[in-house]
């Protein structure tokens, strides 16, 4: 269920910390990584100039330009870019630097990857993208560079999910806008058969059955009581299918009854739906 996915999603920030303090604590990163991990610019500088490899990484196999840009050291990223670092290195799980900065919201770091070469398509070991990643957690700035510097804006993930998906389950209706300007299929389906159309209504309970870290590290926008109606609004639009059925038989006008979203049924019969 999607709602369990949303939990392990929201953990995935915990698990992330629990496996570097544990590092820490266990010894086991190089010197370059721990240097990197606080943000020691002169100390990472120190290291790379007594001839340390750039490209060091630590047990999950996370290079130091990972985590720098994970973490928003621009100027540690270009002394490691500098020395050498292969900016399309990927960790264990195929974590990159560019899925990383992606992620976290860092803009300046994502211009710098890309200017060094960084593939823009490149997904880790669940099939997301960095398109995806800045699509889910509400980067429209990173999401509009990703786009004009050719990101496939259709490109699925392992079961199938879109960045456009993303994007309308958390109600980032101005990112929404900016994927389906540039050509997201809106009636995309994912492997239980759904639509952007019905994880843009799924998202209409976010706020009761997600935990608050998880809307925060989100950046939903929980004051905007609209975002849900708007994103729905910009689908049906955009041509999303306001009949479509899942894998259960079950429509989107259905799905929205259960929500409890009057405002947004009255939207979707105005569009066609059907009972």
């Amino acid at each position: 269920m999607r709602k369990l996915l949303l939990v392990i999603f929201g953990l995935l920030g915990f698990v992330f910390l629990v496996g570097f303090f544990s590092a820490i604590l266990l010894g086991r990163d190089p010197a370059l990584i721990t240097a990197t991990k606080y943000g020691e610019t002169n100390r990472v500088s120190q290291l790379i100039q007594e001839g340390n490899n750039p490209d060091t990484t630590d047990r999950d196999k996370l290079t130091a330009l990972i985590w720098a840009s994970d973490k928003g050291y621009a100027d540690i990223v270009n002394i490691l870019l500098a020395a050498g670092a292969d900016v399309n290195a990927a960790a264990k799980d195929g974590v990159t630097a560019l899925g990383c900065a992606s992620k976290s919201g860092h803009l300046e770091i994502v211009k710098i990857l890309l200017n060094a070469g960084s593939n823009i398509n490149t997904k880790n070991e669940e099939g997301t993208s960095p398109l995806m990643l800045a699509s889910q957690f509400g980067h429209s700035d990173i999401v509009k560079i990703l786009l004009s510097k050719g990101a496939n804006v259709n490109a699925p993930d392992n079961t199938n999910d879109t960045s456009l998906m993303w994007a309308s389950l958390f109600g980032h209706f101005e990112i929404v806008k900016l994927l389906i300007s540039a050509n997201a299929n809106v009636n995309t389906v994912d492997i239980n058969g759904e639509t952007a159309l019905m994880w843009a209504i799924e998202g209409i309970n976010l706020e009761r059955d997600a935990p608050p870290e998880f809307l925060k590290r989100a950046n939903i926008n929980m004051k905007d009581k609209k975002r849900n109606y708007k994103t729905v609004e910009i689908l049906l639009s955009a041509g999303a299918n306001v009949n479509a059925k899942d894998k259960d038989g079950d429509t989107v006008l259905k799905r929205t009854q259960e929500a409890g979203n009057e405002e947004i049924v009255q939207l979707l019969k105005s569009y066609g739906a059907k009972e």
